[in-house]
């Protein structure tokens, strides 16, 4: 069990790795992602990563996708269009309610669907309130 501390508004969230892994799993599987696809482990690296950042910087194309392309051994161009493809294809199959849950009201225009970093940053911002609110 490998625990790691992050700085975040000058608070310490302690989590441990494995639980992390397991509540993005939940909001992937939640939101229609399916395991077929490659994208589906790129975003949950993604959605990890972003969380453990400790900040909302949005660098997702200088820093995450080639983080990711390392580990994978591919390229980041590879990742970016893995994670596309997979928004494309849970957004078909997700329903209005789990959309509306995880982006308010964009998730009820049938015409909106996240970016990459939308999705990203916005999973993991939620995760990191979730986290703060049992804290306290």
């Amino acid at each position: 069990m490998r625990e790691r501390k992050m700085e975040f508004m000058e608070e310490t969230i302690t989590y441990d790795a494995g639980e992390l892994h397991y509540e993005v799993t939940k909001m992937l599987n939640a939101l229609g992602f399916s395991p077929r696809y490659s994208g589906y482990n790129y975003t949950r690296e993604a959605v990890k990563m972003a969380f453990a950042s400790g900040t909302m910087m949005r660098t997702i194309s200088k820093t995450i996708y080639p983080a990711i392309a390392k580990i994978s051994g591919t390229s980041p161009y590879s990742v970016e269009h893995g994670i596309y493809k997979s928004i494309i294809q849970a957004w078909k199959m997700i329903d209005t309610g789990s959309k509306q849950k995880y982006f308010g009201k964009q998730g009820l225009d049938e015409n909106w669907r996240p970016t990459n970093s939308e999705l990203v940053y916005t999973l993991a911002d939620k995760l990191r309130c979730d986290v703060l609110l049992e804290m306290m």
